[in-house]
């Protein structure tokens, strides 16, 4: 990088001017520019030795290396946001069944039980209250219109109709309820087939 003066007062030289060709040339030609590198050490007289330059000179020819040799330092600026991030989970229940199955049952005879038990499972949102029905009212409809009654149990216990059973949320792991059931005796219907589709409900 160079600097360009028309006379050289700070580029040149304090002592010797007459024997700088440059300051020489400037002066032949006052309208000529003339140039010298601030980056370049002072030139040398005939002979090899240095032409010295007065301290001011040297002082303002270090400014300029400074802003004009050197990289200029960049300093980075920056400013702050806040983006709000939000989601909302909501809970879920999945419902899975196996059917009940009762024993053949002798028309006004004796009680009969289960022949192949019954599952439901039920799979819900880790931690949340769960209500699971078995809706209906506990009859199997067959020929005619007939019905017969029955009963269910849910893992032992008994699961009348209208009543719900409480359990909570296990995530992916389904909460499984055995399902069991009897005939009462001395139910006098027709012979046939007799079935029930009850609803299973689950509130949470």
């Amino acid at each position: 990088m160079t600097l360009a003066t028309d006379f050289l007062p700070v580029g040149g030289f304090a002592v010797e001017t007459g024997r700088n060709p440059r300051l020489a040339a400037a002066s032949r030609y006052p309208m000529r520019r003339v140039t010298e590198s601030v980056c370049e050490p002072p030139p040398a007289k005939a002979g090899g030795q240095r032409i010295r330059r007065s301290m001011p000179v040297r002082l303002l020819q270090g400014i300029l290396l400074l802003g004009l040799c050197l990289p200029a330092l960049i300093v980075a600026k920056e400013t702050t946001g806040v983006l709000q991030i939000s989601l909302r989970v909501v809970a879920s229940c999945t419902v899975q069944t196996r059917p009940l199955v009762f024993a053949t049952y002798t028309a006004g005879g004796s009680a009969t039980g289960t022949a192949t038990p019954g599952v439901i499972d039920v799979s819900c949102t880790r931690g949340i209250p769960v209500a699971v029905y078995l809706d209906g009212d506990r009859t199997l409809a067959g020929p005619a219109g007939a019905r017969v009654a029955y009963t269910v149990q849910a893992n032992g216990r008994a699961w009348p109709a209208g009543a719900s059973i409480a359990v909570s949320g296990q995530g992916a792991q389904p909460i499984r309820l055995q399902l069991s059931g009897n005939v009462p005796a001395g139910q006098n219907v027709m012979p046939g087939d007799y079935a029930d589709a009850a609803v299973v409900r689950v509130v949470y």
